[in-house]
């Protein structure tokens, strides 16, 4: 009876241990996990969307016009751009500040032949964002078929249901294959006054004023 006292006694006793054990074990193994930003994802409003361009080989001697954003999406975590891709429609060029005349219509078809953006073989050109520090978006620019990186700064205003960010920039089209276009070095050499015989150039700084609305999904 004794002996049998002793074991259950024993036998209680490891048991015991052996919860504690367990316990321990399970706690040891929780981890700490922080929760994630939730992304947003936003369609461009093609309705509210501007894009406004301006080109010129000299301040006195420039055009303006618009061409359109088609399509694209555009990501949001805790009120700060992520990421996001977009689509610009390449045959929507228009000229502004030839606008009523009959040489609107020859400088748009100048732009769209082989001496500036072939839309004929190049109908749309695209942006897609890689990195985003503060106020300036960085991303891959295709044009011609061609990509380089490109960086602009944008003011970014996020609602629960809207976007909306601008921006006023220059973007350098030099090694896009751009024909019509000069290359920076040139534009450089003008503005030291350096003397060229042949024809001057238009810059290849083109100018943007973008207006962007995209609409949550």
């Amino acid at each position: 009876m004794i002996a049998a006292c002793a074991m259950a006694a024993l036998l209680a006793s490891c048991g015991g241990t052996g919860e504690t054990e367990k316990k321990v074990e399970s706690e040891e193994t929780v981890e700490h996990v922080e929760a994630k930003p939730v992304v947003a994802s936003y369609a461009v409003n093609t309705a509210e969307t501007t894009l406004g361009w301006k080109g010129s080989k000299s301040p006195e001697d420039a055009h303006n016009g618009g061409i359109a954003v088609s399509g694209g999406t555009i990501e949001i975590a805790d009120n700060v751009i992520t990421g996001g891709s977009f689509t610009i429609d390449m045959a929507s060029i228009t000229c502004k500040d030839l606008e009523g005349t009959e040489y609107a219509e020859k400088l748009v078809g100048h732009l769209m032949n082989q001496d500036f953006f072939l839309v004929d073989s190049f109908a749309t050109s695209s942006f897609e964002i890689t990195a985003v520090s503060d106020s300036n978006v960085t991303g891959n620019l295709i044009v011609l078929g061609v990509g380089k990186e490109v960086s602009f700064p944008v003011a970014v205003s996020v609602s629960e249901d809207k976007v909306e960010a601008k921006g006023t920039f220059g973007i350098d089209f030099t090694g896009f294959g751009v024909a019509g276009l000069g290359s920076t070095e040139e534009a450089h050499e003008h503005e030291e006054g350096e003397d060229h015989e042949e024809e001057e150039t238009i810059s290849p700084i083109i100018e943007f004023d973008l207006n962007l609305v995209a609409n949550k999904k």
